[in-house]
């Protein structure tokens, strides 16, 4: 799958770039992590619209693409691409009746506030309308204060189409009030300051060897790797070690 979305991408003049434990993975390991299971890719938010639509009209044999336009129960603000043919449920996500599948999460590259205030609240706006919409789909406040859970509780009665709305509404307004010295994959798992970076880092791309192909990546992956886990060539203590799920049979 990573070897088509090259493909498409290079076919379509679309920048992509491979990141978090991918980027890890082809610069440590020259390919996957032996105990990662799937894979991450970041598209700067132009390129990543036309992404999307060129993958909505797109078939293929062995996998499909997933986000709020194809389901409409989709809960989540960047996209997914998932195996026909190698299934699986991932673990703990028991409320997503989003279909299985080995996947790719392809998450767009937006502007970023420099100051660290305006950043958080980006990250911290953009994270809890993303848990209201999983609430609907059957996933648990993840918010322990009471009064967090209280405000929770009341915004859980908006619409799910509302609450994207607003969840859009804060994209596009810090995008707009950002000068674009720094961009965020704002919908990540690792959350601010990992996951924002300087916008030097994507001004280029360069190809790293990845299970004996290319790949595309950001010009400044040393940096993008040291902010997201500090000595990034000491692998993790088998302890810290995290799947994602459990695979399920493959289909003929």
């Amino acid at each position: 799958m990573l070897i088509s979305i090259d493909e498409i991408c290079r076919e379509n003049r679309i920048r992509y770039y491979i990141t978090a434990g991918t980027l890890l993975g082809a610069v440590r390991e020259g390919g996957f992590i032996p105990w990662d299971d799937d894979c991450d890719v970041v598209i700067p938010r132009r390129d990543f619209c036309k992404f999307v639509k060129i993958m909505q009209k797109r078939g293929s044999d062995f996998f499909y693409f997933q986000d709020s336009r194809c389901e409409r129960h989709y809960p989540f603000a960047f996209a997914k691409i998932r195996s026909k043919r190698v299934g699986g449920r991932e673990s703990g996500v028991i409320w997503q009746g989003l279909g299985g599948g080995c996947y790719i999460d392809v998450f767009p590259l937006d502007k970023c506030p420099e100051n660290t205030r305006r950043a958080t609240r980006f990250f911290k706006l953009s994270e809890l309308f993303t848990s209201l919409l999983v609430a609907k789909c059957g996933g648990e406040c993840g918010y322990k204060k009471r009064s967090a859970r209280l405000i929770f509780s009341l915004l859980s009665l908006l619409h799910g189409r509302v609450i994207a709305l607003f969840r859009e509404a804060v994209r596009i307004y810090y995008s707009m009030t950002s000068n674009g010295a720094r961009l965020a994959t704002v919908y990540g798992s690792y959350g601010y300051p990992r996951e924002c970076y300087e916008a030097e880092w994507f001004s280029e791309e360069c190809r790293l060897k990845f299970e004996g192909h290319t790949l595309s990546a950001p010009v400044g992956y040393e940096e993008i790797l040291k902010s997201m886990y500090g000595d990034y060539m000491t692998p993790h203590a088998e302890s810290e070690r995290r799947a994602h799920f459990a695979p399920g049979k493959e289909k003929q």
